[in-house]
């Protein structure tokens, strides 16, 4: 992190070489502001994503726990595995990515379907209980939650600042936040 830092300001010239940045959210603009010169151009553009109003999910019939997204260190995929398998819960992964065979190790019970087309991540959704989403990360707009919205599945995120309607903010842990840089 360090390094990157020393090559984007020394060699990259960033972000005095930028003319303008565009932010996804007040969140994101708040993140930027340190970095950005005095009346540097900004431009706000909201993530553009057709939400699908569907049938609402009986999620009191369902006991899946699902994770939706890529299976990689900042997305914190291990966590959902970790709690799923300790408190004996079914857990589906959609999607793929470097941490497959972390999750498999410590969830063997756990289903990873690998990326699937919209049907499919649908009818799974409508499988689950609750759509986690342990992000390490800033998020500024993450897609997979306004998605799961239009079908009013209950959501867990982490350090998601701006979605609270229908979801449950969950800070992370304080073990958690000194590895929250996704590089």
């Amino acid at each position: 992190r360090i390094v990157r830092h020393f090559v984007q300001i020394n060699i990259g010239k960033l972000p005095a070489c930028i003319d303008g940045f565009v932010y996804i959210s007040k969140f994101s603009l708040n993140v930027l502001r340190p970095y950005l010169k005095e009346g540097q151009a900004v431009e706000y553009l909201p993530n553009v994503v057709d939400v699908k109003k569907g049938e609402r999910i009986n999620v009191e019939e369902n006991n899946k726990i699902i994770f939706i997204g890529r299976l990689s260190p900042e997305k914190n995929p291990e966590l959902v595995a970790k709690v799923t398998k300790k408190l004996n819960l079914p857990a589906v992964f959609i999607g793929g990515g470097s941490c497959e065979k972390e999750v498999h190790a410590i969830n063997m019970e756990a289903q990873i379907t690998g990326w699937v087309g919209a049907k499919k991540v649908v009818d799974l959704l409508h499988e689950a209980r609750c759509l986690v989403f342990p992000s390490k990360c800033y998020e500024g707009q993450p897609l997979v939650i306004l998605e799961s919205m239009g079908y009013a599945a209950p959501r867990r995120a982490r350090a998601v600042r701006r979605i609270r309607r229908g979801g449950l903010h969950v800070p992370a842990a304080p073990a958690e936040k000194s590895g929250g840089d996704a590089g």
